[in-house]
């Protein structure tokens, strides 16, 4: 994501953020252990120079005890720019979890 406009949202306003600053802050609080992501099925709609972005996320948290497990739905927005295309929005809707797996 570039430019100070991107934003960023997980869980809820006490982690939310705005501008490449933040949202890297963000997710060094939101990943203090090793981590892995797993995105999968992208509906991507597009609408001249906009599109929005729907995904399904599994992440997956390597505690040193047992590992957790999330699952998330990803809610994206794009704009296209003279670059190309750039993330503008990103949510992530928590749908489930599992811990000590």
């Amino acid at each position: 994501m570039r430019g100070s406009r991107a934003a960023a949202r997980s869980g809820g306003p006490a982690v939310s953020g705005r501008g490449v600053d933040a949202l890297v802050a963000q997710a060094r609080r939101n990943h203090t252990v090793p981590t892995q992501h797993f995105i999968t099925g992208p509906l991507i709609d597009v609408h001249g120079d906009r599109a929005t972005i729907a995904a399904n996320l599994l992440v997956v948290f390597a505690h040193e005890g047992a590992p957790r497990l999330l699952g998330e739905r990803y809610e994206l927005e794009a704009a296209r720019a003279e670059s190309g295309w750039r993330i503008s929005r990103v949510q992530a809707r928590p749908i489930w979890e599992v811990s000590n797996v």
